[in-house]
């Protein structure tokens, strides 16, 4: 199967599959990265609730506008 191939059948595929997908892509392609996965582990073990975003501002630093 070519890379078009699945480019196209994952356009055709229902919005909450293709976020499964993202996430299962997102995962493999950093499952190596040591610095990355330690990084993430230290981001959700702080329960400090003064460093966490509100859903607003992480909609928008996610979708590039802040």
């Amino acid at each position: 199967m070519s890379v078009q191939e699945l480019k196209d059948q994952i356009a055709a595929l229902p919005l909450e599959a293709q976020n499964e997908l993202m996430a299962f892509m997102f995962h493999i392609r950093h499952r190596e990265d040591s610095p990355y996965a330690s990084a993430v582990a230290k981001r959700v073990e702080d329960k400090d609730s003064a460093h966490w975003l509100p859903p607003d501002e992480f909609e928008d630093r996610l979708d590039g506008k802040a």
